[in-house]
């Protein structure tokens, strides 16, 4: 029979029990198996032999008798046992967790992740976090989970973070549990990043800019357009952009009102009423400077004007004095309207700009000066006269005169010595001493008794020659010495009228008690023998006279008959002699200033004097443009040469003419640029060849742009 722990038939052979199996009687039985999760090592005799299996064990309570074998039970999830035996199943720690039944491992515990925990020991899950929070920590074994800040939110279990609303939205909610707590930001704002936590982290649109769109994350901001602005933030619609001020303009985006700037061609500030600018002005870029006024010299009446083009220079001999001029004013010399204005003739002037009419030289005046800035009226000298055309004097008929500044031929009057409508000269043994014109030709009166004169126009008594001492005339009107008869005995005083004036005594210039007569001084004079020992007299004023005289001379610088009076010879007359002569007038390009002169002035250099009997040397003018003189006491001045110019009044010498554009000097002339060249100003450069390939025309071109391609070079 088999022994307890083998099985087999009677008489053999036996076999040990195996591990797991035990026979606890004699004979032929089979080994029994251990009960479920235990175990027992081969040859087991007894069924407490069989002891619990690793991940199993003996509930809690169970008492295992013998007879009644082993109750072993798997460790349930969240235990493990690591050893055979009664031993009891141990629990996983706290922060770990197992799901595994029968475990015989501690290693079968796994940590808690991010997420949960496990407050306990023995757990076979972890506890996640619930919704709106969220946790970091691994194996924890209280409850790590924290809230999920404003702007973020966490919509499942066990969430190891929480989720940032996205960009375009905020949430200012904490715990939040669904995307859905998360706000659009509003029309006119927008979020570029997410978890934003208040309706403030959505920017607003800046001023100038709006957007009607919400939830939005890139910057969706639309420029308010060309012309308009916005000064607040967030606006939502192209409404909020206003219009700048009329004739304004602002550029795409602005902000403030100042942003519109006024159009050119209009002023103001910036943001204000934009004024258009007036004619005479202009303005040539936007924004708030004034509108600048067109240069002295230009005008304009375009109103809105926006370029100095539009600025016209002033036609020739008109100007405008003042900066922002509508119209341009003839110069003072010039009348007529702007765009026409012509000279002031010879005898006019004109001293104010405008379009005034050039005032005349008074009645008696002239002035030969063209367009006269002045009045450079002067009176007509003596023996002249002007009337309807105060450009020039008119000389006097032969044989007549008029007082200084006459205005008329009819003041013209015959001169001493001449009378009639025709100023005839009175005959031999006449005279008269006033001026006038009188149609009676006797007004010229007959030479008294004693006297004579041969001379025709006789201007005064004075011509009317006393016959010599020694003889005598009773005729009147004598017209020779032949008349005057000898005394036939002793003598008589010069001018006797009778034999019985024939005496004994010194003759005329001569003093003493005859026959002892001595010649009276020089400076005195004895003019007749009509007593005995009669002194010499001295000489009237401003004469004198040689030894032995009779009468007494004028000096020069005045006039008068012989023995006086003398007069001064009025200003624009001299005498250059001792004598009879009458004052002669000072010839034209000189004058004489004062009284009493013995010699005319000449005009000085750059002047010219074209009338006779000047008295001042204002009466000498400048040379005219284009004329010169390097001479003093001229009538008039010389022109420069062909082709030359004096660009001023009062040239001294041909130097100041300089050859005009299109002339060049040559030697000592002016001579035209030859084809092919060209000059563009005046001087005595060299004329400037035209640029290659073309060529000027004619001579004499003054401007590159008479220069012209020439057909040859196919240009």
């Amino acid at each position: 029979m088999c022994e307890r722990g083998y099985a087999g038939p009677d008489s053999g052979p036996c076999t040990l029990c195996g591990s797991g199996k035990y026979k606890t009687t004699l004979g032929s039985h089979v080994c029994a198996s251990c009960p479920a999760h235990a175990s027992s090592p081969a040859g087991s005799t007894t069924l407490q032999n069989c002891s619990c299996d690793k991940g199993a064990s003996v509930p809690e309570g169970v008492v295992a008798q013998e007879q009644q074998g082993v109750l072993c039970v798997s460790c349930v999830a969240g235990k493990f046992k690591a050893v055979t035996g009664s031993g009891v199943c141990q629990d996983c720690a706290c922060g770990k967790h197992s799901n595994v039944t029968a475990a015989t491992t501690t290693d079968i515990c796994q940590e808690c992740v991010a997420g949960t925990y496990a407050p306990g020991p023995g757990n076979h899950i972890c506890t996640p976090c619930l919704v709106g929070k969220f946790s970091t920590l691994r194996s924890q074994c209280v409850d790590p989970c924290v809230e999920c800040d404003a702007g973020k939110y966490a919509d499942r279990d066990g969430a190891l973070d929480c989720k940032e609303c996205a960009c375009g939205k905020y949430s200012n909610a904490s715990a939040a549990t669904s995307s859905g707590t998360c706000q659009h930001c509003i029309a006119g704002t927008f979020a570029p990043r997410a978890g934003n936590t208040h309706s403030s982290d959505c920017q607003q649109c800046a001023r100038g800019k709006y957007s009607a769109l919400d939830a939005r994350c890139n910057n969706p901001c639309v420029s308010c357009g060309v012309g308009t602005y916005s000064n607040q933030l967030g606006e939502q619609t192209s409404d909020s952009c206003q219009a700048c001020p009329a004739h304004s303009r602002s550029a795409s985006g602005s902000d403030e009102a100042t942003d519109c700037k006024c159009n050119i061609g209009y002023s103001g500030a910036d943001g204000g009423e934009c004024t258009i600018c007036q004619a005479g002005t202009y303005k040539v870029a936007s924004g708030s400077s004034l509108c600048a006024g067109c240069a002295t010299g230009t005008f304009s009446t375009i109103v809105g004007a926006t370029s100095v083009g539009t600025c016209q220079p002033c036609a020739a001999n008109s100007n405008s004095p003042l900066v922002g001029s509508v119209e341009c004013e003839c110069n003072v010399g010039y009348t007529g309207v702007s765009s026409s204005c012509m000279h002031c003739p010879a005898g006019t002037f004109k001293a104010a700009i405008g379009p005034a009419p050039c005032t005349q030289c008074d009645s008696g005046q002239h002035s030969a000066k063209q367009a006269a800035t002045s009045n450079v009226c002067t009176e007509c000298a003596s023996g002249s006269y002007s009337a309807d055309d105060q450009s020039r004097c008119i000389l006097c008929g032969a044989n007549a005169w008029s007082e200084l500044g006459s205005d008329d031929e009819q003041d013209c009057v015959c001169n001493a010595g001449f009378t009639g409508s025709n100023c005839t000269a009175c005959v031999a043994g006449k005279y008269r001493e006033v001026q006038g014109t009188n149609p009676d030709a006797t007004d010229c009166v007959l030479c008294d008794a004693g006297t004579y004169s041969a001379r025709v126009g006789a201007q005064s008594a004075s011509s009317c020659e006393r016959c010599v001492e020694g003889t005598y005339s009773r005729a009147s009107g004598a017209t020779s010495p032949t008349t005057c008869t000898v005394c036939t005995s002793g003598t008589s005083p010069a001018g006797s009228t009778s034999e019985s004036d024939c005496r004994e005594l010194c003759p005329a210039g001569k003093t003493g008690t005859h026959p002892v007569c001595e010649e009276c001084a020089p400076g005195k004079f004895k003019p007749f023998s009509l007593c005995q020992d009669c002194p010499c007299d001295d000489c009237p004023k401003f004469s004198t006279s040689l030894s032995g005289a009779s009468l007494c001379s004028c000096f020069s610088g005045f006039s008068g008959p012989n023995g006086g009076p003398c007069t001064a010879c009025a200003p624009g007359t001299y005498t250059d002699a001792i004598g009879t002569r009458a004052c002669a007038t000072c010839a034209p390009g000189k004058y004489a200033r004062l009284a009493s002169a013995t010699v005319c002035s000449e005009c000085s250099v750059g002047t010219f004097l074209g009338t006779t009997g000047a008295n001042s040397s204002d009466a000498c003018n400048l040379c005219l443009f284009g004329t010169y003189s390097n001479l003093t006491g001229v009538s008039a001045c010389q022109n420069c040469g062909a082709g030359a110019y004096s660009a001023f009044a009062g040239a001294t010498t041909d130097k100041f003419c300089k050859c005009n554009a299109g002339w060049t000097l040559a030697n000592t002339s002016c001579q035209t640029c030859e084809i092919g060249k060209y000059k563009n100003f005046s001087g005595s450069a060299e004329c400037s060849l035209c640029s290659s390939g073309s060529s000027s025309l004619a001579e004499g071109s003054n401007s590159h742009k008479d220069c012209r391609c020439s057909v040859q070079t196919g240009i």
